[in-house]
């Protein structure tokens, strides 16, 4: 694992992690990956040796206020003081075309994880054009709901601040979601069912963090944002999309959310796939079953 950095289009430093094909075969393309919520990049290392094995060169980046921002002295959580979800996506913008000019050659799929669905979404929206997308672990959020909670962390943060954790919302993500595996062995059993994954994200202290209110705040406007008829008019109507998750994912409602979105995705696309996973949780790539995750995805990326 080598990386490189890059300037933003504010000016800003990123580092870009790039792992190579290990395959003596002729690289079959290059796979970004963009992480999910209080986790980074560099807990894809067994998937990224799985890919290179295989073929395929990895890329990832650290969400700002996560993974290597945090071991820089950054608030775990927090994106910016102002814009952030549009830093964030500026940092994917940069890292997407650099890695594009590095290997012009190569086809381009981005692998995107739970919050970092939503992002891509933001991504796709700005004239980005991959060759395929993979969206793990996502959802049709209610946009209705999405204001309601914006408002009132608004109001939480006249009081508490934009820096400080955000435990109305943890109420109503992890611990509503950990609520539906009761009698609870961990503080994230709706991760997956694989104890080793688990407990490894648990005991990672880059991992878990309640994120800030205003982190909380850019993520409902920029979902909102997202999923505007404007904004979706804007991606390629083209491009092949696999939606994957599990049916045990309370992110997506098990299964019901992530079908919301395939119906909605398809007003603007017809080339949107779905997959639904018997009995897998949130990180389907983590799951003790998670090769009928990789062979859904490969068969995705050859046909």
């Amino acid at each position: 694992m080598k990386f490189i950095t890059a300037q933003t289009l504010t000016s800003d430093s990123i580092k870009i992690f790039i792992s190579e094909s290990t395959s003596p075969n002729t690289p079959k393309g290059v796979i970004h990956v963009y992480h999910g919520l209080a986790e980074h990049f560099g807990r894809y290392k067994e998937i990224t040796n799985y890919f290179n094995s295989i073929g395929y060169h990895i890329v990832g980046i650290d969400h700002r206020g996560h993974g290597h921002w945090i071991e820089a002295g950054a608030t775990p959580g927090f994106f910016a003081k102002e814009n952030g979800w549009d830093l964030v996506v500026d940092d994917m913008e940069t890292s997407f075309k650099k890695i594009q000019s590095t290997y012009p050659d190569l086809s381009h799929i981005i692998l995107a994880h739970s919050m970092g669905t939503w992002l891509t979404l933001s991504l796709l929206q700005r004239s980005i054009y991959p060759s395929k997308v993979i969206l793990s672990a996502s959802s049709k959020l209610s946009v209705a709901q999405l204001y309601i909670q914006k408002f009132i962390i608004k109001v939480i943060k006249l009081f508490k601040g934009s820096k400080s954790q955000s435990h109305f919302s943890n109420l109503l993500t992890t611990k509503q979601f950990n609520s539906q595996f009761k009698p609870n062995r961990t503080t994230h059993d709706w991760l997956s069912s694989n104890h080793e994954s688990v407990d490894a994200y648990i005991k990672d202290p880059l991992c878990g963090f309640v994120p800030t209110n205003q982190m909380y705040e850019d993520l409902a406007g920029g979902v909102i944002k997202a999923f505007s008829q404007k904004q979706m008019q804007a991606m390629d109507s083209n491009l092949p999309i696999l939606l994957i998750a599990g049916t045990k994912d309370p992110v997506g409602e098990n299964g019901k959310g992530v079908e919301a979105l395939h119906t909605f995705l398809t007003k603007y696309n017809q080339s949107v796939q779905l997959v639904l996973l018997p009995e897998l949780r949130h990180e389907i790539l983590n799951e003790i079953k998670k090769d009928q995750a990789l062979s859904s995805i490969l068969k995705f990326l050859t046909t």
